[in-house]
C-alpha cells in the first residue's frame, strides 16, 4: 500500500449529512436465545458472534456462568445454546468482553479484560485458547509495562494462524498507560510489536484488520494531536503498523463538527486498501459517523447519525458483504422504546453511495436492547447479540433475515 501522509483533506458528502431521515425497512427478527434462561448461563454478550466453519455460532458473555465472571458459549442455527466454559477468578482470566476467532483445527481464541497472574489486583487480562472438547489454556498473561495490560477487541488471525491484538494500557516506560499492539505466534510466544506514546501517537488502541501484505490497521480512542478532545488533545486516530513495526497515523480526528470523534470500534479493510469505520460521537449531529478512508488518504463521511430514527452512537465493528455494502449497529437511537435514550439501538446498512437503510429498530423488553457486533452469513442472514433486554434483561442473540 502506498505510504499515506498523516494529514488529509476531508470530503463532506453534503447531501447525506444534511438529511436527518433514513429509509426504514423492517427486517424479520427472531430471538434465538435470551440470557440467562438457566442457572450457569452467561449474561451480557458484548461482542460479535463468530460463525465458525462447523456452522455454529460462538461468543462470549462478560458476566454470568457458574462463578459469575463470564462464559464462552455455542449457539446452533436453530437457537440451541450451551456453555462451553465458565470463567472464574484466578490465573485463567475473567470478564471476556471481545469476540472469538477460530483456527483450522476448530480451536477458539479470545481475551479477557481481567484475571491472569500479572500486575493489577484483579489481573491484567489474558489471551486464551478453547479446545474443541472444552478445556481452556492460557496462552499469555499480561504483566503491564513490558507487554501491555487490559487486552481489548477481537483478535486478528493471519494466514499462518498467528494472533494479533491490542491492549488499552501498559507498554513502554514513556507512557505505560497508553497501550500496545502484540503478537502471539502459533507456538504461543508473545511479542510486543508497538508501544503507544500518547499525545499525537494516540491512546487506547484497537487492532482490528490485517491485509494480504501483513500490514495491520486499527484505531486509538483518543489522542492524535487535535485540540478540544480528551486527554492531551486529539479525538482519536486511524493507524497502520507494518510487519517490521513501523507505525503511521493515517488520520487524526479533529475537534470539528464535520468529522467524527472517538473511533471505538476499529476499522475494516477491503481488497483495494480502503478502510471503513465508525466514530462513537461527532459529525454534524454529534451522534457519530460512518467513514471511509481511501488508499490515497482521503476521508469521506458516508453518514452522520441524526440520533433519532437512524440511530446514535455506533460502537461495534462494521462488516461488509460481497458487493461492498456495509452493516453495523448503533448502541442507542432508533426512535422507539427506551425513550430516555431516544431508542434502544438499530441495525443499519450503508450502501456504497452512502445511502443509509435502517434494517431494524430494537424495542427493548424481550426484543433486546443495545445491539453489539454483527455476523453476515452466505445466505444473507444477519446474526448478532444485544447487551441488554431479553426475557431476563441479560441480553439476547438474534437473527435478521436481510
Amino acid at each position: 500500500m502506498t505510504k499515506i501522509k498523516a494529514v488529509f483533506a476531508v470530503i463532506i458528502a453534503g447531501a447525506i449529512l444534511s438529511s436527518v431521515s433514513a429509509t426504514y425497512v423492517r427486517s424479520s427478527e427472531r430471538i434465538l436465545h435470551s440470557f440467562p434462561t438457566t442457572d450457569g448461563d452467561g449474561a451480557r454478550p458484548v461482542a460479535e458472534l463468530l460463525h465458525a466453519p462447523d456452522g455454529n455460532f460462538y461468543g462470549t458473555t462478560a458476566s454470568g456462568g457458574q462463578s459469575g465472571f463470564g462464559t464462552v458459549f455455542k449457539l446452533t442455527s436453530d437457537g440451541t445454546e450451551s456453555v462451553i466454559h465458565s470463567f472464574a477468578l484466578g490465573p485463567e482470566g475473567n470478564v471476556p468482553s471481545s469476540g472469538l476467532v477460530v483456527d483450522t483445527q476448530g480451536n477458539l481464541y479470545g481475551t479477557t479484560g481481567e484475571g491472569g497472574t500479572g500486575c493489577y489486583p484483579s489481573g491484567c487480562g489474558v489471551v486464551f485458547k478453547v479446545f474443541p472438547d472444552g478445556p481452556v489454556a492460557v496462552l499469555h498473561a499480561f504483566t503491564d509495562i513490558s507487554d501491555g495490560a487490559l487486552p481489548a477487541g477481537t483478535l486478528v488471525m493471519d494466514d499462518s494462524q498467528n494472533l494479533y491484538g491490542a491492549t488499552f494500557a501498559g507498554g513502554g516506560p514513556q507512557c505505560h498507560e497508553c497501550g500496545t499492539v502484540f503478537k502471539i505466534s502459533r507456538d504461543g510466544t508473545e511479542s510486543m510489536l508497538y508501544a503507544f506514546l500518547g499525545g499525537n501517537d494516540g491512546y487506547e488502541p484497537l487492532l482490528t484488520a490485517i491485509d494480504a501484505a501483513g500490514n495491520m490497521y486499527g484505531t486509538t480512542r483518543s489522542g492524535g494531536g487535535g485540540a478540544g478532545c480528551h486527554r492531551s488533545g486529539g479525538c482519536g486516530t486511524v493507524f497502520k503498523l507494518t510487519p517490521s513495526g513501523t507505525k503511521t497515523v493515517l488520520h487524526s480526528f479533529p475537534a470539528s463538527r464535520h468529522d467524527g470523534k472517538s473511533p471505538v470500534a476499529g476499522v475494516i479493510v477491503d481488497n483495494a486498501g480502503n478502510l471503513y469505520g465508525t466514530t462513537y460521537v461527532g459529525g454534524i449531529h454529534g451522534n457519530g459517523i460512518v467513514f471511509k478512508l481511501a488508499a490515497d488518504g482521503t476521508e469521506t463521511v458516508l453518514h452522520a447519525f441524526a440520533g433519532t430514527d437512524d440511530g446514535a452512537h455506533p460502537s461495534t465493528p462494521l462488516i461488509m458483504d460481497s458487493v461492498g455494502d456495509l452493516y453495523g449497529t448503533t448502541f442507542t437511537g432508533g426512535g422507539t422504546g427506551c425513550q430516555n435514550q431516544a431508542g434502544c439501538g438499530t441495525v443499519f446498512k450503508i450502501a456504497s453511495d452512502g445511502t443509509e437503510t435502517v434494517l431494524y429498530k430494537f424495542q427493548g423488553g424481550n426484543d433486546g436492547e443495545s445491539p453489539t457486533g454483527l455476523t453476515l452469513t452466505r445466505k444473507g442472514n444477519i446474526y448478532g447479540a444485544t447487551e441488554n433486554g431479553g426475557e431476563d434483561y441479560y441480553g439476547t442473540a438474534f437473527r435478521l433475515k436481510n
